[in-house]
């Protein structure tokens, strides 16, 4: 089942909303405004294809806090369409376009000290993704969607001020 287009879910566990993110941007994929562009965007070679994906979502979507303070969840073709979400709106978008043109992708939930949920971000991969030169052990290559200035495979420590998009 898919969540409508905006929905506000609980969760029993912190890390159970990375779970349902990524099973989301999977389910998202398939959204017909999202799989018609992923299908034209096979035609370009896997690393245009990456830098595509993540540059056309963080052109496309800003940074903003849910409203009121209360977690929602809008699908991918609804985060592209308003132009704003939050990291799990961006990264879901993410995640969604790159799976819909053939990339691999999925949701990374990144924990503080504590081990709470504090952000979210994309990975990426593809054939020959481990020669990124900032591809982890596993090949995959981060993609920040909030921060002002980082380039895909950049984590937040490059961002200059840690100013949202």
């Amino acid at each position: 089942m898919i969540a409508p287009a905006r929905a506000h879910v609980l969760f029993a566990r912190r890390t159970d909303k990375a779970v349902y993110l990524d099973g989301a941007a999977r389910a998202d994929a398939h959204l017909p405004e999202i799989a018609a562009l992923g299908a034209h965007l096979q035609a370009l070679p896997w690393p245009d294809r990456a830098r595509y994906v993540f540059d056309f979502v963080r052109a496309r979507v800003r940074w903003r806090q849910d409203p009121g303070g209360r977690e929602q969840f809008a699908d991918a073709a609804t985060v592209l369409r308003d132009g704003a979400d939050d990291c799990d709106g961006s990264a879901r978008a993410v995640v969604a376009l790159a799976l819909a043109s053939g990339l691999g992708a999925c949701i990374r939930a990144v924990l503080d000290s504590e081990g709470y949920v504090e952000h979210f971000q994309a990975l990426l991969w593809w054939p020959g993704s481990e020669d990124h030169p900032l591809a982890d052990d596993d090949g995959r290559v981060l993609a920040e969607t909030t921060l002002r200035g980082v380039l895909l495979g950049d984590g937040s420590e490059a961002s200059p001020d840690a100013a949202r998009l």
